[in-house]
């Protein structure tokens, strides 16, 4: 089973998630013995339980495997706009179908990346895009648009911008290897 997603934990909600026994690095793998297989998967399985629900997620911790069962509550105000992206650092902006966040010291670490990388690192790809198909994954980082260095957000977004009848040429690192993605718009 793949993990689907990091649980980025912020300051607004850790007391809730050190309460549900979530820690921050955890891997969600399954909620009520549902496999997600996206960030988005995740989000629309917890939607849709919705709040005072109690369900069981399997996740991965340090290596182990684990149950944790949680009741669901209410996304507090302050994380509306962080799920938008507005305070983490992330975007869907760009490319229809996917989602990138900034390269924080965190995900450095967690993604064992070298700290002069620069770029900004892919969180969900929806398998009916473009991007998908032509082999953009959750974990890659986009160093380079239209043959122009990321080094942030607002770079990834202006060059997505260039050119928009013609189809977007991403460079990416995924792993040690760089290859070059061309994804039709």
């Amino acid at each position: 089973m793949q993990p689907a997603s990091i649980v980025p934990l912020g300051a607004a909600y850790e007391e809730d998630a050190r309460a549900a026994a979530i820690r921050e690095g955890d891997v969600i793998l399954a909620v009520d013995g549902k496999p997600v297989d996206s960030i988005s998967a995740l989000r629309n399985t917890i939607s849709l339980a919705g709040v005072g629900t109690e369900v069981d997620l399997r996740v991965l911790r340090e290596g182990d495997e684990r149950n944790i069962g949680v009741k669901l509550g209410e996304m507090p105000e302050n994380l509306t706009a962080a799920s938008r992206g507005e305070d983490e650092g992330e975007s869907e902006d760009g490319l229809e179908g996917v989602t990138v966040r900034a390269l924080s010291e965190r995900l450095r670490r967690q993604l064992e990346l070298d700290g002069d990388l620069a770029g900004v690192v892919v969180t969900d790809v929806s398998r009916t895009s473009n991007a998908w198909h032509r082999g953009l994954r959750e974990g890659d980082v986009i160093v380079e648009s239209a043959r122009e260095s990321v080094r942030d957000l607002d770079d990834y977004r202006r060059l997505i911008e260039k050119d928009k009848d013609r189809p977007v040429l991403l460079k990416i690192r995924r792993g040690d290897q760089t290859p070059l993605i061309a994804v039709p718009r």
